[in-house]
């Protein structure tokens, strides 16, 4: 796993990018990335605005495909984990962290 020190390195170096890099959202083992504009829940027709929305509900049995605000690309040596942020699955401004 990568430190915030180590994801600004590997940044700097070239080996990794996100897009658009909010500082506020790098933290000490990770970074956390934002809920885009638009989501895909398995079940529904077709995909939801978020923007508008608000809100994407993902019923016992479903999946979703969530589109963030960040666009992230490593090189091969880095390796990246999504998961869900604890205590704020609610919140449209936070979504994942992502650890080299």
């Amino acid at each position: 796993m990568l430190a915030g020190a180590e994801i600004r390195t590997a940044i700097a170096e070239g080996l990794m990018e996100i897009e658009p890099l909010e500082a506020s959202c790098l933290e000490p083992a990770s970074y956390v990335m934002r809920v885009g504009h638009e989501a895909y829940v398995s079940g529904s027709d077709g995909k939801i605005d978020v923007a508008n929305k608000g809100l994407v509900v993902i019923d016992p049995g479903e999946f979703a495909v969530i589109v963030t605000r960040e666009r992230v690309r490593c090189g091969p040596q880095i390796a990246g984990q999504l998961a869900r942020v604890s205590g704020i699955s609610g919140s449209p401004a936070a979504f994942a962290h992502v650890s080299g």
